[in-house]
């Protein structure tokens, strides 16, 4: 089920000027989860009866008979658990992220551009797992975030780095592209809290240069694979946006 690597993702014709790994600001400029996020601040601090927790319109819970008839106390305890066991969820899709990221990287050929470029996203997702991370143990640290079954998995889900990246590109962008739109309408709609709203700034302004690169990658890689590959690929699209989706519902 691997992918052809013989034609890589080439800096000038075939990459955007955006993902163009000699180029781009990004390689140049990034975010670091200590320096660039003023954690003990007064405007960051997130006591559990800080009146700004609130669930952001864009969750479906926010808009329930239960939510509503909640006390406000208990409405501010809610929507912080919510955010930290979301944020905590981010981290390990992050991680997994990475695990599948340093698979892919083993198989590239010396002088490969794409190897510079998805070093520096998993150099950025080392970061943002930082702020996750430092964000759960602040806000709630008694979350566990994803399923224990789901994480068990990751092993095998990172395996596919190497086995299958195209089908691993495809699960990237199903854990990515959710999560950017959401936060993007969050922050559209004014934010949540401080502190939420920086680490979003962060990951949003990183993210879309990983998402433009997945789409790239896949754009240039599918037309090469095999006639079974492009099948199969079809075939499992759908599953990884089904986990996704139950992921975030949880």
């Amino acid at each position: 089920m691997d992918t052809p690597r013989g034609r890589p993702l080439g800096p000038h014709r075939l990459v955007p000027r955006a993902l163009n790994p000699g180029t781009t600001a990004g390689c140049r400029l990034h975010f670091e989860a200590f320096k660039d996020i003023a954690w003990n601040s007064p405007e960051f601090a997130a006591p559990a009866d800080d009146p700004r927790w609130a669930l952001p319109a864009v969750d479906p819970l926010a808009h329930t008979d239960w939510y509503r008839a909640l006390s406000t106390q208990e409405q501010r305890r809610v929507a912080r658990i919510r955010l930290a066991s979301i944020t905590k969820t981010g981290s390990q899709f992050e991680q997994l992220l990475l695990l599948g990221g340093t698979q892919f990287l083993m198989g590239l050929a010396n002088e490969n551009p794409e190897f510079r470029y998805f070093m520096h996203e998993l150099t950025e997702e080392t970061h943002h797992i930082q702020m996750f991370q430092e964000f759960t143990n602040r806000v709630a640290p008694e979350v566990h975030g994803a399923p224990t079954w789901l994480v068990k998995a990751f092993p095998l889900v990172g395996s596919l780095g190497s086995l299958w990246p195209s089908f691993f590109f495809q699960i990237i962008l199903a854990g990515e592209e959710p999560i950017d739109h959401i936060q993007k309408s969050i922050m559209r709609g004014g934010g949540i809290h401080p502190l939420t709203d920086r680490i979003m700034q962060i990951h949003l302004a990183e993210e879309a240069r990983h998402i433009g690169f997945a789409h790239a990658w896949l754009r240039h890689h599918a037309p090469r694979m095999s006639r079974f590959n492009r099948l199969a690929l079809g075939l499992t699209t759908a599953s990884p946006m089904h986990g996704c989706a139950i992921t975030l519902r949880a």
